[in-house]
């Protein structure tokens, strides 16, 4: 068990944003997670949640992008978009989801959240470096953290400080970052997909009407990029969906 008052205050803020972060319950969030249960659509969440964040990554004029949850309404929309695609009975949709099952975890497996931790002199430092690397106490952060709704993994190569936080719930990433960056010995952080291979993704994009909803799959060298990329685009709405283009092309 980590005894945290061993820690000064430095430490205890950084202690403090995770800690806040893993126990604040939103009971907006809850209820629409009911709404998702009693919806056949689960299997989509992870999914429309990830699209979700990579919208708000790089639009500080986002409505979400200051606030500490992502807004569940939001992810439950791009959910049931992806669910009328799914319900269509066409070759396409088995293609999609039977033959190939297109999921945006599949080329972002999570979005991640990367921070670097420095030695700059200042108070607390040192310290919180030797917590978060490996270390004789880097075992007790982890279990310190096993009961809270995201993961801390280590980075390689290790020398490099840097440490990788995913989390588990509809927490908003880019909340934490700025959070983060007002620690002095706290550089440098990074919000981004998790990349593991990019042969599969989903682009969604908002209209006033309706929404376009692009299913991408890759073959061939997809660390490097897909030397073959095939596209299904759709026009959709929460309850309907209309195949409205299927390619081949080099990207979205």
């Amino acid at each position: 068990m980590i005894r945290l008052s061993h820690f000064n205050k430095n430490i205890l803020s950084l202690l403090s944003i995770f800690i806040l972060l893993g126990c604040n319950s939103d009971d907006s969030i809850e209820e629409n997670e009911e709404i998702l249960i009693n919806n056949p659509i689960s299997d989509y969440w992870d999914d429309a949640r990830e699209i979700y964040q990579l919208e708000i990554i790089d639009d500080i004029n986002h409505f979400n992008y200051a606030l500490e949850d992502l807004d569940s309404l939001q992810i439950l929309e791009i959910a049931k978009n992806i669910r009328s695609v799914d319900q269509l009975s066409i070759p396409e949709q088995d293609s999609i989801f039977n033959q190939y099952q297109i999921k945006p975890n599949t080329g972002y497996r999570r979005t991640r959240l990367t921070f670097k931790a420095v030695d700059n002199g200042s108070i607390g430092a040192q310290e919180t470096i030797n917590l978060i690397l490996p270390s004789s106490n880097a075992n007790e952060l982890y279990n310190f953290y096993s009961t809270n709704p995201f993961v801390f993994t280590q980075s390689a190569p290790i020398i490099t400080n840097w440490v990788d936080i995913e989390f588990l719930e509809n927490k908003n990433q880019i909340y934490l970052k700025n959070r983060l960056e007002n620690i002095s010995f706290i550089p440098q952080v990074i919000v981004s997909p998790s990349i593991a291979g990019t042969s599969s993704k989903i682009k969604f994009e908002r209209f006033p009407n309706f929404n376009i909803i692009t299913f991408r799959m890759g073959w061939g060298d997809c660390f490097s990029g897909c030397i073959t990329k095939r596209y299904w685009k759709f026009e959709t709405t929460e309850q309907s969906a209309v195949l409205i283009d299927s390619y081949f092309a080099n990207d979205f």
